[in-house]
């Protein structure tokens, strides 16, 4: 995945979630209204109305404070991290205040206009000191507004804190995207992972608590426990540890119990506080029904969310071991028996093309072979920079194999009873392909099928129609004598390509080869999407 790439699906993904998940929280705050008042008698709703209305004290709050969290994302993610590193202070300084102001005015307006619309009941108490209720009956409805100054610092304060989380670990992956992968760069890679498991539990989480604005809760956990799993996967279970390396593995181990320890020491102290604050706040009258909550002890806190976390790192990690490990074995061996069918293809061709540039030498001016000279450095260039690539444009491929060909016409041009037709169309090939796919297929029409005595002839043709690709060879078949001591080879080109197809185009080709005992021919379709 590139860097663009990612911005994009990132600003569509977290569009599309916000743009459902307010509109979840506005149907359901509006039947929830509406609920209510179809209950009430008319004179109690005559005094209600006086008193709530559905646009100005529960959509038009909602619109203000839903739309300034997402400039605001918008803002912090597309304008101010993409310049920070280029502002002047005094442009950090104008985007912090013009950020910090924007959510304060939401805030103050959502809670200043916001009206929480319930019902009022009557309970009938029994049981031991109050302590069990059997029965309401709704007599009425309140009216309730949320803005205190208590309220208006802990909810931007929410705000802050998850934009902040999000978007620092939003550039962190941003950050670990433009790193070098290679299989030494650990760290690179648990960043990677890690901060990626922790923007979809975000998102997730985040998502389902929004209408509730918790200022601490189950996100930050599964953020940790997304790192913990990356660092467990790659530290401990990729490699496995040998006597002297016992140390080092229980050092791992004992990192991420404590990173666990203290993260979640950090935030149960903090959830702690919060969740006491929050429920004595919000704590109601016995006459609505409502008993008074008392939050866990701090120890309680810091237990639970470490089981949590170390919980959900190492069953993610046993999990990921159960489900893709195997998978991931197949394909790197796969990966590798690829690498090893492609370096077959380049000394073999090499030879062939060298022992060409001598035998023209021998016979032939220096001109020629200079010409010669020159369009093999041209293809040894391609081999250099091309061929380690997963895909190349086919009209690189194309270009590649009218150089080979013209390389072996240095070859043929003194024989006499030899005819070469190639029609090589790559004007509708605007796709890509893999490279060296095609060479081995015209290499083999001119190794079995020109002959010094005997009439030979090669056909090569090539077009795409945009979606699949054709390439047929039809050439003459010369068997080798019983002195030629190539006679009993095995074909290593052909049986390469063959299995670099099933590798790279399962289900995506069709490969026909015919042979007689004059003629042999093969027909190659190729589905490009």
């Amino acid at each position: 995945m590139t860097l663009s790439l990612f911005r994009r699906i990132e600003f569509w993904f977290i569009s599309t979630i916000f743009s459902v998940t307010f509109g979840k929280t506005v149907y359901d705050q509006y039947a929830h209204s509406q609920g209510v008042l179809q209950k009430l008698e008319l004179a109690e709703l005559r005094r209600i109305s006086k008193l709530y209305d559905w646009q100005t004290n529960g959509l038009a709050p909602l619109l203000v404070l839903g739309l300034a969290i997402y400039v605001v994302w918008l803002l912090l993610s597309r304008v101010f991290l993409s310049r920070y590193t280029h502002a002047t202070r005094y442009q950090t300084l104008i985007y912090v205040i013009s950020v910090l102001g924007l959510v304060f005015g939401a805030v103050v307006y959502y809670l200043s206009f916001w009206k929480d619309l319930d019902y009022r009941y009557v309970v009938d108490w029994c049981g031991e000191n109050g302590h069990e209720w059997v029965d309401r009956q709704i007599i009425g409805a309140k009216v309730r507004s949320p803005f205190r100054w208590l309220n208006v610092f802990f909810l931007i304060a929410d705000i802050v804190m998850k934009l902040g989380l999000y978007l620092g670990i939003s550039q962190l992956f941003q950050w670990s995207l433009q790193q070098p992968e290679n299989e030494e760069n650990i760290n690179a890679k648990i960043l990677k992972e890690g901060s990626i498991l922790a923007l979809i539990a975000l998102i997730v989480v985040v998502t389902l608590q929004l209408p509730h604005f918790h200022l601490f809760g189950t996100q930050f956990l599964f953020a940790l426990a997304g790192f913990g799993h990356s660092y467990l996967f790659y530290k401990n279970i990729l490699r496995r540890p040998e006597k002297t390396e016992i140390k080092r593995f229980r050092q791992d181990w004992l990192i991420f119990l404590i990173y666990a320890l203290i993260a979640s020491t950090l935030l149960s102290v903090a959830e702690y506080i919060s969740d006491s604050i929050y429920q004595y706040r919000y704590v109601g009258d016995y006459q609505y029904g409502y008993r008074r909550y008392y939050p866990m002890s701090p120890l309680n806190f810091i237990i639970n969310n470490f089981i949590f976390v170390v919980f959900v790192a190492i069953g993610s990690v046993l999990l990921r071991l159960l489900a893709v490990r195997p998978w991931q074995i197949r394909f790197r061996g796969k990966q590798a028996e690829l690498a090893g069918l492609q370096s077959q293809v380049n000394p073999h061709f090499l030879f062939n093309a060298l022992n060409t540039l001598y035998a023209s030498a021998i016979i032939e001016n220096a001109e020629r072979t200079s010409g010669g000279i020159q369009k093999l450095s041209d293809m040894m260039r391609f081999m250099l920079h091309e061929n380690n690539k997963t895909q190349i444009d086919i009209r690189q491929e194309v270009n590649y194999l009218k150089n080979y060909i013209d390389l072996q016409q240095l070859r043929t041009s003194g024989i006499k009873d030899f005819e070469l037709k190639t029609d090589l169309d790559d004007t509708l090939c605007l796709q890509s392909i893999v490279p060296m796919l095609l060479v081995p297929f015209v290499e083999n029409a001119f190794k079995h099928g020109i002959s010094m005595r005997q009439k030979s002839w090669i056909d090569i043709k090539l077009r795409c129609d945009g979606q699949q690709l054709y390439f047929a060879v039809f050439n003459s078949f010369h068997p080798k004598s019983d002195q030629d001591p190539e006679r009993n080879a095995s074909g290593i080109g052909l049986e390469n390509v063959k299995k670099r197809l099933q590798l790279l185009y399962p289900k995506k080709h069709q490969l026909s080869i015919h042979q007689t005992e004059r003629e042999f021919s093969i027909n190659l379709t190729v589905k490009l999407k």
